[in-house]
């Protein structure tokens, strides 16, 4: 077996703690990044509400929060249409914003504030994710954090906007807005690498040193 033996966030290490003392509990936190993982999930689910299942299941092992159930909902109902019913990002998007807006009203609302901003231009959109959160004497804006407030607005909003036009775009954006964009990437990357006869560009991909390995496993999963 091997031990990962790098960086690990304040959930992971809350989560490893609770096993240590035979508890199977997550943390009341509502990060975007649990919401955004369930990428691997699509290869081994057999209905979009099988998907939403292995999904709130997966994230509340390390995150049980009203928030990110919710988040991690939107998620995978807009990655199951997209991956599997070829329907458009923006069209899935608003699809899932009418079926969850009474479940999920909070939430969503953050998921709707990015499918308005999509109409904005770019710089119009970023500085009106610009609210700001105090954390350590020091107040910088909400979207750099990885919680759902900051981090699915901007997500949602590249997935709508960009989603007939650039993949790259989307993520380099992403990436240029700042803060912890890493789980915003999972989200993005997925929804649009997710198009129907979409290929992800091949210097995205030879680049990564166990790529041969990671295609073994997707193999592995598809059959």
């Amino acid at each position: 077996m091997i031990l990962y033996r790098y960086f690990s966030d304040h959930a992971t290490k809350e989560t490893l703690k609770n096993l240590e003392d035979g508890k199977v509990k997550g943390i009341d936190l509502n990060d975007f990044n649990p919401a955004a993982r369930q990428v691997p999930l699509l290869l081994v689910s057999n209905s979009e509400e099988q998907l939403v299942e292995f999904a709130i299941q997966h994230c509340r092992v390390t995150h049980e929060n009203s928030e990110t159930d919710a988040a991690t909902e939107f998620v995978s109902r807009v990655l199951w249409r997209i991956v599997h019913q070829h329907k458009t990002p923006s069209t899935a998007v608003e699809e899932v914003i009418e079926t969850l807006k009474n479940k999920y009203s909070e939430v969503i609302e953050f998921a709707t504030q990015g499918f308005k901003a999509a109409q904005l231009p770019d710089e119009d959109a970023n500085n009106s994710f610009l609210g700001t959160r105090t954390s350590n004497e020091f107040t910088l804006p909400v979207a750099i954090y990885c919680y759902i407030p900051g981090a699915l607005p901007i997500a949602t909003r590249l997935i709508v906007k960009y989603g007939h036009e650039s993949f790259e775009q989307a993520l380099a954006l992403n990436a240029g807005f700042g803060g912890d964009n890493a789980a915003r990437s999972l989200f993005v990357g997925s929804a649009l690498g997710g198009r129907e006869n979409f290929e992800i560009p091949s210097e995205w991909v030879n680049g990564i040193r166990q790529i041969d390995h990671i295609k073994q496993l997707i193999n592995s999963f598809k059959n």
